[in-house]
C-alpha cells in the first residue's frame, strides 16, 4: 500500500493532502496544467521531499534507499544520458538499480515496444516517442510494487499505447500499484479503477473507474 500522510508543498498549493492507494490497483491522476500532478508524482516516488508530511510504500519511506528498487517512474521529459547508445543505457541504469539484468525480460520489452532494432542509436538521436518508450521500459522492467507514469501516452504510437495497456494490466494483476497522471481521459477511462481529481494542489474528489469521466471532470475540476 502507498500512503500519503499530510503532504504539504507550498509552491504547488498542497496542504494536508492524504490518501491511501491499494496494491494491485490502477489509479489515474487528472487535472489541468499547473494542478500539481508532476509535483505530486515526484513526491510519491521520493524524488522530491514535501515541505511537510511523509509518503510510505508498504511502511517504507519512499525517499529511502531501501524503497528505490520497488519504485518505477516514467517522467514526462527527455532528460537522460544523451550520448549513450540505448543498449548501453539500459544495461547501465538497470544494473545500477537492480544489480543484474534478466536479458530475456529486457529483450521482450524491447521487442514489445519496437526498440529491438534501435539499440545502437544514441539517446539524443531518438525521436520523442522513442525516448518515451525507453523511459517506460525502465519504469516497468522489474514489475515494481509502485509504478508512476507521468503522461505516458505523449508522443508514443498506437502500437506502444496498446502494449502499455497490456503491461499496466499485467502489473495490476501482479499486485503493483499503478498511478497514471494524464490529460488523456480516453486512455485512463479504459484502464484505471479509480480516478483522482487534482486542482491547484488540492485533491478535489475521487471517483470509481466506471464513472463518466468527462462529466466527473466537469463537475470536480471545471465547475469546482
Amino acid at each position: 500500500m502507498l500512503e500519503l500522510r499530510n503532504i504539504r508543498k507550498d509552491y504547488a498549493g498542497m496542504s494536508e493532502l492524504s490518501y491511501s492507494f491499494d496494491n494491485g490497483t490502477v489509479y489515474s491522476l487528472i487535472g489541468p496544467n499547473g494542478a500539481g500532478k508532476t509535483t505530486l508524482c515526484n513526491i510519491m516516488t521520493g524524488m522530491l521531499s514535501p515541505d511537510e508530511g511523509e509518503v510510505y510504500l508498504n511502511n517504507v519511506d519512499t525517499r529511502s534507499r531501501r524503497a528505490k528498487k520497488d519504485i518505477g517512474y516514467a517522467l514526462d521529459d527527455d532528460s537522460c544520458y544523451p550520448n549513450m547508445k540505448l543498449y548501453d543505457l539500459f544495461r547501465f541504469l538497470l544494473t545500477e538499480k537492480y544489480g543484474e539484468i534478466d536479458n530475456d525480460k529486457l529483450e521482450g520489452l524491447l521487442v514489445g515496444y519496437e526498440l529491438i532494432d534501435k539499440t545502437e542509436k544514441k539517446y539524443r538521436e531518438c525521436s520523442l516517442g522513442m525516448k518515451k518508450k525507453v523511459r517506460l521500459i525502465l519504469s516497468i522492467y522489474n514489475d515494481p510494487l509502485l509504478v508512476v507514469l507521468d503522461e505516458p501516452t505523449n508522443s508514443i504510437d498506437t502500437s506502444a499505447i496498446i502494449r502499455l495497456k497490456d503491461d499496466v494490466r499485467r502489473l495490476e494483476a501482479s499486485g503493483s500499484t499503478v498511478i497514471i497522471a494524464s490529460h488523456s481521459l480516453d486512455f485512463v477511462e479504459k484502464i484505471a479503477k479509480e480516478h483522482l481529481f487534482l486542482k491547484k494542489g488540492i485533491l478535489k474528489a475521487s471517483a470509481k473507474g466506471d464513472c463518466d469521466l468527462e462529466e466527473c471532470y466537469k463537475a470536480y475540476v471545471i465547475n469546482n
